[in-house]
């Protein structure tokens, strides 16, 4: 199994996204509300305000186990269903690292750069440094605006070019009696966010479960979240006596959750995530106004 990204049964969009998304709008500072950051609950870098001239941006992701659960269908088989999220969830119900190493075998730096929320955990009576989110890569990510056009079910897109009617919109002829019809059509602003795990990422998430609960058996990657945060130099250290620095995040915050089912053993080729993220508005143009039928 090559793709991680064949079922996606529910998404859930927090009021800590929402909350961004209107500052940024507004041209507010960012402001850092308590109880609301997986810093705060993983205790790295916990209260520490992102600088004035920096706002967050979601460019993170984390996984989780706990967002699905297991019911019995009429005939007796195992059926998956998903547990979804509140949109005033700031955490996942079971968040896993994506890396577990022993601090005397902790990640090279050029590996690091792809991970953050580094904590130190005990499993056993060995210390390891688990790396709780990883870092989408923006430098192909291209937004772009869209029409969805639903005929029968089938959705087509197309590219949106807006032109100079959009700025000079006419004034549809809407009827004083009826009811206006649903329009089978909806413009979107759209930007695919791609995050590849490869042979070794795939065997370092399985290695983590097994130290983690001692089973060698699959996990499942259930919960998915998109995160948003700011990239902050620290300064760490491996298990020796020699420092280093390296980017951490602060006020990392949940901006989007998403419901799923995947087990890892089954995807140890690699996996990828490809992730639609933007914006759908209703599109009620003159086809639809001015020629609507009304009930």
């Amino acid at each position: 199994m090559a793709s991680m990204d064949q079922e996606i049964i529910g998404i859930t969009r927090t009021i800590y996204g929402t909350y961004l998304q209107t500052l940024k709008t507004l041209g507010l500072p960012f402001e850092l509300i308590p109880n609301t950051t997986l810093n705060e609950r993983f205790d790295v870098q916990s209260g520490i305000e992102p600088p004035v001239t920096q706002m967050p941006s979601m460019r993170y992701l984390a996984i989780g186990n706990l967002g699905h659960k297991t019911i019995k269908a009429d005939d007796g088989s195992d059926e998956t269903v998903p547990v979804p999220h509140r949109a005033s969830d700031a955490g996942l119900y079971g968040q896993i690292p994506f890396v577990l190493r022993e601090v005397t075998n902790d990640l090279p730096a050029h590996i690091r750069d792809r991970y953050a929320l580094r904590v130190q955990e005990t499993h056993d009576g060995v210390n390891y440094y688990a790396y709780y989110l990883r870092r989408i890569p923006m430098q192909d990510v291209v937004a772009q605006l869209q029409r969805v056009e639903v005929v029968d079910g089938i959705a087509t897109t197309t590219p949106f070019t807006p032109t100079t009617d959009n700025l000079n919109p006419d004034r549809p002829n809407i009827s004083n009696t009826g009811v206006v019809l649903g329009s089978s059509s909806s413009e979107s602003a759209s930007a695919i966010l791609t995050v590849q795990l490869g042979p070794d990422d795939i065997a370092e998430i399985l290695h983590a479960h097994k130290v983690r609960t001692g089973s060698s058996r699959s996990p499942v990657i259930s919960e998915i979240a998109l995160c948003s945060g700011v990239d902050k130099e620290v300064t760490g250290n491996s298990g020796g006596s020699a420092t280093f620095t390296y980017n951490e995040v602060l006020a990392c915050q949940v901006n989007v959750h998403i419901s799923t089912y995947h087990a890892l053993g089954y995807a140890s080729n690699g996996a990828t995530f490809t992730l639609d993220v933007g914006g759908v508005e209703p599109m009620l143009g003159e086809d639809d106004v001015s020629n609507a039928t009304f009930l």
